[in-house]
């Protein structure tokens, strides 16, 4: 016996949803990847199940009309940011390119507490939906693509997989392309207070205590990504591993 799925949608207009057409869809046995072909069926409601009638070929156009009627309800609306870097109604990825930025630390469990300044910051890859915000670091001032290597993100209040600990930081409501730059503005302008991840951040001696007191203590004009540590993980394996969560 199959297994029947519950599940319920929010109208945002008043009226009720009727059911209206069918999209079935083929799929060959042959190639890599196998085609795929697509038939529109409109659905006969008079009686008291709804019966699927007779289809006919999807078109282009046809098929651009339905995503766009669909994408109204989509949560990335409006025009893409060059830094975006994937989006599938649940899930942004988006880059921050290397650039002087003003960080401040406040940790007890260090010498020099509270100090502040503006310093050189790796690029950066964020991940954000609705259970996880995470950070990597990138070398290079190119925008990444998929092969791009990640990094540890070398900062205070970041875990090994890359979530971040944000504390009291009062978060964006939405992931939204609109409101990237208030995800960014809660990172950076976030104390960072304490070293969360059990692996290294750094390459340096003494570890990532010492390597910001460096920093802090003669700021370079770039960062040092030597000090990177790099992971084995690429840009594509973010993309691929939400891709199966959302199978």
């Amino acid at each position: 016996m199959m297994d029947r799925d519950h599940f319920a949608f929010v109208l945002q207009h008043s009226g009720q949803a009727k059911l209206a057409q069918a999209i079935l869809i083929y799929r060959g046995n042959g190639g890599a990847p196998a085609p795929s072909y697509a038939t529109v069926h409109e659905i006969d409601a008079s009686g008291a199940v709804p019966v699927i009638l007779p289809g006919r070929a999807a078109t282009r156009a046809g098929l651009a009309r339905l995503s766009q009627s669909l994408s109204r309800a989509a949560r990335h609306l409006g025009l893409i940011p060059a830094n975006a870097l994937y989006a599938d109604g649940h899930t942004l990825l988006w880059w921050v390119p290397p650039a002087q930025r003003h960080i401040t630390f406040h940790c007890t469990q260090w010498p020099l507490a509270d100090r502040a300044a503006v310093l050189p910051h790796p690029g950066l890859v964020f991940l954000c939906d609705k259970h996880r915000w995470q950070v990597w670091a990138v070398k290079g001032r190119r925008r990444p693509s998929g092969k791009t290597v990640l990094y540890r993100a070398p900062y205070f209040n970041v875990y090994d997989s890359g979530q971040i600990c944000h504390g009291n930081v009062v978060l964006p409501q939405d992931n939204g392309f609109e409101h990237i730059g208030q995800w960014n503005a809660a990172f950076f302008d976030s104390r960072f207070t304490h070293v969360n991840a059990v692996a290294p951040l750094v390459r340096h001696p003494g570890g990532a205590n010492a390597f910001w007191q460096m920093l802090l203590d003669d700021p370079p004009a770039r960062f040092p990504s030597g000090a990177l540590v790099r992971l084995p993980l690429r840009l594509n394996d973010l993309i691929a591993r939400k891709e199966h969560d959302h199978a």
